[in-house]
């Protein structure tokens, strides 16, 4: 080591020597200053305190007081001058006195007294030995104090006892209830009674005292002990219990004459006897809306086992008559509650009392009648009173003729017979019964009956089921005994009348009505179905048809009083219905093409359309031509395209349907769809561009005229088939169609609307295929139904693309109801609303309903619901397809081919309502249940072929990713591979010939909508 280094080590050890030396000092100073220097230490002695609670949140004390068993903790707790908390510290501990123990936490920054005796304490605590702070703690007994004596809960048989208190931190003491009852004691002291002890909770004695006597009363005292003492007794008080409830029921009267009756009630409950019954009565008679309870007699009724009775004797007139109707009702009152009041009734005052007055086997010479009667002494009489009201509108039947009825077991009965002149065939007579007795009788209103003397009585005959080859008629008749003797007849007649104008029905063919007695309901409808009436008259001609009536035992006709023979006749159109198209563009209110000026040239002759150059693909039937006729450069004529050959080449008719004027080859001529919308289209609103083309002449372009729909049929309509067919147009379609029952009357007349696919229709498709395209014609309606069809007879939707939107409940995409029926296929229908309780399809039907006076398709059949797909119905109740209702004369609707998707349910058929035929439809992963169909009625319910997702269908279960190409971005078209449904369905080839994409199925058909 050299010099330097040498210094360098002294300079080291030096530094260090002193660093050591000033930390020792340090420490040492602090020593001092908190023990040695006196007056540090009582500065110290003055900061630290015990203390209650830690971290200054207490305050320093020098004395507290504690209950036996109590504990107490304390914390040394440092504070500055200013009082401020500074820090816990840890110390050590001593106590002082017997009157409890320390528990020392082994930080030493707390110890916790617990006092054991009764007496004072002190707790100290050292630092280094030094004595810092100390804290006295007395320890003292507590006694028991008791207070708020409360009876609640109280019950027939029960109630609950508490008692507060406070003191007794020992725990050592008990409290008890004491109880008698005075009820069945008076006076008794309770504390000689029965003793029930209470429980201790946080800051009561309680428990509850049962199995006593209902309803009666108890005196009650509380009893304690506690070795410290007890303060707040004596404790009484007394407590009635609760009675039971009457409840009564079964009013009944009895024994009633003219000034008399009895009621009785039965009742339970009322044990304890505390309920009054009371009977009020009134006069209905002479005082209509008279209240018994509050300005009627009265009486009180008399206990006995299990009933209260009554009788009411002494009723005299003017207050209560013979005959007079009595309101009667029961009251009672019971503290403890009361069921079934107040009971109500009317009854008459009278032995004998009548009732369902009949009158049957009408005849032009007489008539049955009999009455009902209850009676208890068998001394009572019946007269039959009978007027003409034919004679003497209004008549009373006590002013007229009489005989007495005679009395047959429950009924009084008699034959009147014999009637002659001024009693003639077919008139109206009205009889009454009247009945007499000494004890009384009542004769109520409605004890008689108007009628006619005939034997059959018609009211209408109407004309449905029209087809080209037939018809049926309706004849309704009243048959309340219907013809007994058989001995009516009818037969019907007819002739051509257009090849013989105004002939006389007789003069043709004659037909008898079979079977015309064998309805015996009242007002039965009879029918009866005429075929071959092409041998007598050809479609577009009329014939004029007669039935008529004879019984030698009178016939009534409306309108006419009868006479045999009665007659109904008719002048029935055989249908040669005319087809007519219109098309609809939504948003196209601008031409299709405008050939004014073009070099494209028409041609029109007999029809036939040629033009010189293509035209657009999307030009298609129910297209509007306008056009020059007589070449002078002014567009004078109009015709609608029927058929399209190719995109040169189409067959033309004018509005009617008829021939076209021809037009020599010019440029002078335009195009428009017809309508903007298809609810535009069954109203008859023209497309607004047509009206405001100053090129077109007024006449020609408010070429429909209707109001309420258009009346189609060949007996009081155009005798037309009207297609409207639905293109993509630049928009969508929003307005709902709601097509009424003015447009189809009968079996032949189509109503259709359809969206083109096929060539010889348009040339391009404007149809999905079996996927929704916005490209292609959809309806979209929100917060309302879509489509709504009302008494049509053949309507048929095909194609269409439909999605419901909003939020309103109980909308459809299809509503056929009021009986409509047709071909709803091929459509898709989807939901985005938030409305629940929709429907995808939705037919309501029942019996038959007259769309006019006349002409009437009565019998129910059913639609074809075929090859559609609906999907997302799922909010609440929502159903892809839904019978609401059939009536007596349907056997189903015909569900074929059908696919629903992500729907609340697929199919719903109503319990308890007409069924359907449920074939070949797939319905999957619904929130509810595929297929609801559980039938109470024992009707129609075909169910076969039909795949679910859950256990509602009948073939094997499977998934959507099983069946369908795409489910995910709904695509419900068959994949290969789906062996479920591939050539797995029932033959229903009758009905169904194509699938959702119009490609033509075949044998085996597939299962669904798609036919792979």
């Amino acid at each position: 080591m050299n010099c330097a280094d040498l210094v360098y080590m002294c300079t080291l050890v030096r530094v260090l020597s002193l660093l050591l030396f000033s930390v020792l000092l340090s420490s040492c100073t602090q020593q001092f200053e908190s023990l040695t220097d006196g007056q540090n230490q009582e500065k110290l002695k003055d900061q630290i305190k015990l203390e209650t609670k830690p971290d200054g949140s207490g305050n320093p004390l020098t004395s507290t007081s504690i209950y036996l068993n109590q504990d107490v903790t304390f914390y040394p707790v440092k504070r500055d001058d200013n009082g401020d908390y500074v820090e816990n510290i840890s110390v050590s501990w001593s106590l002082e006195g017997g009157a409890g123990t320390l528990t020392i936490d082994p930080s030493g920054k707390n110890a916790t007294f617990t006092g054991t005796a009764s007496g004072t304490a002190k707790v100290k605590i050292f630092i280094d030995d030094v004595l810092f702070s100390s804290t006295d703690v007395t320890v003292t007994a507590s006694a028991l104090e008791l207070s708020n004596l409360q009876i609640s809960n109280v019950t027939t048989t029960s109630f609950d006892v508490s008692v507060d208190y406070e003191g007794d931190v020992e725990e050592n003491s008990s409290v008890s209830v004491f109880y008698c009852n005075e009820t069945q004691s008076a006076g008794c002291d309770p504390l000689t009674g029965s003793e029930l002890a209470l429980v201790r909770g946080d800051s009561a004695w309680t428990n509850t005292v049962s199995s006593l006597s209902v309803g009666e009363t108890y005196n009650i005292a509380i009893s304690a002990e506690d070795n410290e003492g007890v303060t707040g007794l004596p404790m009484t008080t007394q407590q009635q219990l609760t009675g039971t409830a009457i409840t009564i029921s079964n009013l009944a009267v009895s024994n009633i004459t003219a000034s008399s009756f009895d009621v009785s009630i039965d009742f339970t409950g009322d044990s304890e006897s505390t309920a009054e019954v009371t009977l009020y009565y009134c006069n209905r008679t002479n005082s209509s809306s008279c209240d018994p309870s509050s300005s009627g007699d009265s009486v009180d009724m008399v206990r006995s086992g299990s009933q209260y009775t009554v009788s009411v004797t002494g009723l005299a007139s003017p207050s209560y008559d013979a005959g007079d109707s009595i309101a009667i009702e029961v009251v009672a009152v019971d503290p403890d509650g009361v069921t079934g009041s107040p009971l109500a009734t009317t009854d008459y005052l009278g032995d004998i009392q009548l009732s369902n007055f009949n009158v049957s086997s009408e005849r032009k010479s007489g008539f049955y009648a009999k009455v009902d009667f209850t009676e208890r002494n068998a001394n009572a009489t019946v007269m039959l009173f009978y007027c003409n009201e034919t004679d003497s509108p209004g008549c009373n039947p006590l002013d007229g003729d009489s005989q007495p009825m005679t009395r047959n077991g429950s009924i009084f009965e008699t034959t009147v017979s014999g009637l002659t002149s001024p009693y003639d065939e077919g008139d109206q007579v009205t009889a009454q019964a009247v009945a007499s007795d000494p004890e009384g009788a009542y004769n109520p209103s409605g004890l008689n009956e108007t009628f006619y003397l005939a034997d059959i009585l018609l009211y209408e005959m109407r004309i449905g089921m029209i087809d080209q080859d037939g018809f049926a008629i309706k004849i309704y008749k009243n048959q309340t005994n219907g013809d007994d003797n058989g001995n009516g007849s009818a037969t019907a007649y007819y002739c051509n009348n257009t090849t013989s104008p105004g002939c006389d029905p007789k003069t043709g063919v004659s037909v008898a009505i079979s079977n015309f007695n064998s309805c015996s309901s009242i007002y039965c409808n009879y029918e009866q179905t005429f075929t071959n009436i092409s041998s007598t008259a050809n479609p577009g001609e009329s014939i004029n048809f007669l039935v008529e009536f004879t019984d030698p035992d009178g016939i009534w006709k409306e309108g006419t009083g009868g006479g045999s023979p009665s007659s109904y006749s008719l002048t029935i159109n055989i249908p040669d219905p005319t087809p007519i198209y219109r098309s609809v563009g939504p948003g196209q209110t601008t031409p299709l093409i405008d050939g004014v000026g073009a070099s494209t040239t028409l041609t029109l002759t007999s029809g036939a359309a040629s033009f010189s150059s293509a035209l657009l693909d999307e030009v298609g039937v129910g297209d509007a031509v306008f056009y020059d006729s007589n070449n002078d450069s002014t567009i004078d004529a109009l015709a609608f395209i029927h058929q399209r050959t190719d995109n040169q080449n189409y067959t033309l008719k004018d509005k009617d349907g008829n021939t076209p004027v021809d037009a020599v080859s010019h440029s002078n001529w335009k195009i428009y769809r017809a309508y903007t919308s298809a609810a535009y289209a069954e109203n008859g609103i023209e497309n607004p561009g047509i009206e405001a083309d100053t090129d077109l002449p007024v006449g020609l372009v408010n070429f429909d005229a209707w109001t309420d729909g258009k009346d189609i049929s060949a007996q009081t309509g155009s005798d037309q088939h009207w297609y409207v067919a639905l293109y993509a147009g630049n928009q969508a379609d929003t307005d709902p169609l709601n097509i009424s029952g003015e447009w189809v009357k009968d079996w032949i007349h189509d109503l259709e609307f359809f969206v083109p696919y096929k060539s010889e229709h348009v040339g391009v498709s404007q149809k999905h295929n079996g996927v929704w395209d916005n490209n292609k014609y959809r309806l979209e309606v929100t917060d309302d139904t879509a489509i709504i069809m009302s008494y049509l007879r053949r309507i048929n939707i095909k194609g269409l693309q439909i999605e419901l939107k909003g939020s309103t409940n109980q909308v459809s995409g299809i509503y056929a109801r009021n009986n409509s029926q047709g071909v709803i296929s091929s459509n898709i229908i989807k939901s985005s609303s938030t409305g629940t309780n929709l429907k995808g399809i939705q037919v309501y039907t029942y019996g038959g309903v007259s769309t006019d006076g006349k002409y009437y398709d009565y019998d129910y059949s059913w639609s074809i619901i075929s090859n559609n797909i609906i999907y997302d119905l799922s909010t609440t109740d929502s159903k892809g397809f839904y019978v609401a209702y059939q009536g007596a004369n349907g056997d189903g609707q015909r569900v074929l081919n059908n696919t629903f998707y992500n729907n609340y349910y697929g199919v719903y058929v109503n319990s308890g309502y007409r069924g359907a035929h449920i074939r070949n439809n797939i319905a999957m992963n619904s929130f509810d249940e595929d297929f609801e169909t559980t039938r109470s009625d024992g009707n129609i319910d075909v169910k076969t072929n039909n795949i679910s997702s859950d256990s509602t269908g009948n073939t094997t279960l499977v998934s959507a990713t099983d069946l369908f190409l795409d489910p995910s971005n709904d695509d419900f078209r068959l994949k290969a591979g789906a062996t479920a449904a591939i050539d797995q369905g029932f033959d229903v080839s009758a009905l169904v010939s194509d699938d959702v994409q119009g490609e033509t199925r075949s044998l085996p058909f597939d299962i669904g909508a798609d036919e792979y």
